[in-house]
C-alpha cells in the first residue's frame, strides 16, 4: 500500500509516487516514491494494524508521515506543485 498525495491528471492505477505530479510513502518497503519509480529509504515498513498519518504544509509545501503516532519527520519538502492542487491518494 502507497500514501501520499496527487494530482487530479495522475492515473490512479499506479502507487502513488510513480507518476509524475505524486508522493507516497510505501509500506512494503519503507521507501518514498516522488514523481518516479526509484524510492529512497524514509521509514519503517507498515501494514496490516498500522495506523499511517500524512501532513501537508500548505505554507511551505512540506510533506511529513506519522506511523502509529510516530512522527517520521519531513520526507518531501517545497513540492512543485501548488499545495491547493494536491489530493489525498491511497494505492
Amino acid at each position: 500500500i502507497g500514501i501520499g498525495f496527487s494530482t487530479s491528471t495522475v492515473k490512479l492505477d499506479r502507487l502513488p509516487g510513480w507518476e509524475k505530479s505524486s508522493y507516497g510513502y510505501h509500506g512494503d518497503d519503507g521507501n518514498i516514491f516522488q514523481g518516479n519509480g526509484k524510492g529512497r529509504r524514509y521509514g519503517p515498513k507498515f501494514g496490516t494494524g498500522d495506523t499511517v498519518g500524512c501532513c501537508l504544509d500548505l505554507v511551505s509545501g512540506d510533506v511529513s508521515y506519522f506511523l502509529n503516532t510516530t512522527p517520521l519527520g519531513v520526507a518531501f519538502t517545497a513540492l512543485a506543485e501548488q499545495p491547493g492542487t494536491l489530493h489525498p491518494t491511497v494505492g
